[in-house]
């Protein structure tokens, strides 16, 4: 009898290792607007940039690194290149991008081609996102959960505008810092150390003056973050810049996607 469950189970644990894993579509992603266009980043042909991102339906799977997702219905792109004089030329690139998950939920990760950067002519380039933007994850080839074109517009309509504004009435104002981490992390090479020179000026090349008592909350704490992981990358004993970053704003972003969940309760 014991001989005949045992292999009865092991018959079960080869068909489900010759069948796969079941693939069901992961969540709709919020992605957080940036007080200013995202700086973008190129090597070897390719420019990236990063956007803040949150779960939107906490019943489907977190995706993993590098699941592809497209822009909902509403949700633009727009490339912004500056001139050495200043002048500034705007397109929207939806589709030329290509978006990734990176980190889970937390963050999204933009390529553009190098060539499509500068066919604008601009000696700085930087990705601006829309208010209330919303992802949603490409079809798989197998996906036995697929998202409905319902579930699609519920998502990315009604209760995109019911979460964005309980996160705009949120006194603790995560989505300013996440934003503004998300543009210091853009704003560092992909790969390898940052220089001291570079730690010393990035927060007043992106983002301005430090950040006073009288500032946004959401500003104050970023710089905060920002202090304390510079201080790491300094001593030389810690993590690298980028590194302290990222996990210091998926902590952050884990907190608005709790709210994000919150919000869409009854009575939330």
């Amino acid at each position: 009898m014991v001989a005949g469950i045992r292999f009865v189970a092991l018959g079960i644990v080869f068909f489900l290792m010759i069948s796969g894993p079941a693939i069901a579509a992961p969540q709709i992603l919020g992605v957080v607007a940036s007080a200013a266009p995202v700086p973008m980043t190129c090597s070897g042909g390719l420019c990236t940039a990063e956007f803040s991102a949150f779960c939107m339906q906490q019943h489907r799977v977190s995706p993993r690194g590098g699941t592809p997702y497209q822009t909902a219905k509403g949700t633009n792109l727009t490339l912004v290149s500056t001139a050495a004089d200043g002048t500034k030329r705007s397109v929207i690139v939806n589709d030329k991008v290509s978006i990734q998950s990176k980190r889970g939920h937390f963050a999204v990760q933009v390529t553009l081609p190098e060539s499509t950067v500068k066919g604008l002519g601009g000696q700085v380039a930087a990705l601006d996102i829309n208010v209330l933007a919303s992802l949603v994850p490409m079809v798989q080839v197998g996906d036995e959960t697929p998202l409905s074109k319902a579930e699609i517009a519920h998502v990315t309509g009604i209760q995109r505008k019911i979460v964005a504004k309980a996160l705009a009435s949120d006194r603790e104002q995560e989505t300013i810092t996440v934003g503004t981490m998300t543009r210091l992390i853009s704003a560092l090479p992909r790969y390898g150390r940052v220089s001291a020179a570079r730690r010393q000026s990035l927060w007043r090349d992106i983002v301005g003056p430090e950040p006073t008592q009288r500032s946004n909350i959401g500003l104050q704490k970023a710089a905060k973050e920002f202090r304390y992981c510079k201080h790491w990358a300094d001593t030389g004993r810690g993590y690298g810049l980028r590194h302290c970053l990222e996990e210091m704003h998926d902590f952050k972003a884990d907190q608005i996607t709790k709210k994000a969940w919150k919000a869409v309760l009854p009575g939330g």
